[in-house]
């Protein structure tokens, strides 16, 4: 099946240079140069380019607009919680320490009073 799939592959492309344009490169590039001149735009895909490539614009312009937004908002209210947030750490810093020194205090406390037995 795959050679005689070869076969027509090969027979179409011998039609094809075998065959005369039907219209010259020169031609067809003094169109297209003409309509690029005139603010024609080549369509794509059935879509005009320009309407593609406008709508994505938007689209990035709009996602940019939206995470610097975010960004910002999150950077200004970070700064502002972020003192207390220090404080209150600070303090239950300062608390574990006192805690810690009064269980040692306790712990050789109950230490002397064993060895005094």
């Amino acid at each position: 099946m795959n050679n005689n799939n070869d076969i027509l592959l090969d027979a179409l492309f011998d039609k094809a240079r075998n065959e005369s344009p039907k219209t010259s490169f020169a031609t067809t590039k003094e169109r297209f140069l003409a309509d690029i001149k005139g603010g024609k735009i080549p369509k794509m895909n059935g879509r005009g380019g320009a309407q593609f490539f406008n709508l994505k614009n938007w689209i990035i312009m709009g996602l940019s607009a939206t995470a610097i937004a975010i960004t910002s908002v999150m950077l200004l209210n970070s700064t502002t919680t972020n003192n207390e947030y220090t404080e209150t750490i600070g303090q239950a810093v300062n608390m574990v320490m006192n805690d810690s020194e009064y269980a040692i205090q306790e712990h050789e406390e109950h230490i002397r009073q064993y060895l005094e037995k």
